[in-house]
């Protein structure tokens, strides 16, 4: 059987899309092959690092690419993980199917409304959690793992 192609693209290929290239390649290899790039791609994040190494799933498996490396591929599905790669989307060239589901980018922190102007914090389905923690890294990797496993249809 031949495996699916599928690439996940997100903002800065930090984060979201290595969590679900990781997770869909260590868990669902046998069915799909899984990509993932940013429109404008940067190292991964060190705490989306540790989140995916506590369960097993090497981040840097994959290497650091950018939408253009890949422009020439073709992909049974394209799956952009955030309103900014959706917006930004190059034309790419066929494929079967493309998804949006947004994960909110809360690298992008806020401050804290009852903690001092020194404390960050990011902003996750309406709770805010402190930036020295790993729990909102291990919470976005949860919710996208859970999103893989039950909601996401090729």
């Amino acid at each position: 059987m031949e495996k699916l192609k599928v690439l996940f693209i997100c903002r800065d290929n930090a984060i979201r899309s290595r969590m679900a290239a990781g997770f869909l390649n260590t868990y669902f290899g046998e069915r799909y092959e899984a990509y993932s790039c940013g429109i404008s791609p940067s190292a991964i994040n060190p705490r989306a690092q540790e989140a995916l190494k506590e369960i097993g799933i090497d981040p840097l498996s994959a290497s650091l690419k950018s939408i253009e490396e890949l422009s020439d591929e073709k992909f049974d599905c394209i799956v952009t993980l955030c309103d900014f790669a959706k917006a930004n989307l190059p034309l790419l060239p066929e494929h079967r199917k493309q998804l949006h589901q947004g994960f909110k980018d809360f690298c992008l922190p806020m401050l804290c409304e009852n903690a001092g102007k020194s404390k960050m914090c990011f902003p996750l389905k309406g709770k805010r959690i402190e930036k020295d923690t790993l729990t909102a890294f291990r919470y976005l990797r949860e919710e996208i793992f859970h999103w893989i496993e039950n909601g996401m249809v090729f």
